[in-house]
């Protein structure tokens, strides 16, 4: 039972973190855009 909900947890904060990187790398996208915009105009 404790090894079910260990997993489930490593599971639920795997799926987390990769989400958190997600929207991290889409911001990071989004700032680079926005200064090569800048530094064009």
């Amino acid at each position: 039972m404790l090894q079910i909900l260990k997993s489930a947890l490593v599971f639920f904060y795997g799926a987390n973190h990769f989400q958190l990187q997600v929207s991290r790398f889409k911001l990071l996208i989004q700032l680079y855009g926005y200064a090569h915009h800048i530094s064009f105009t």
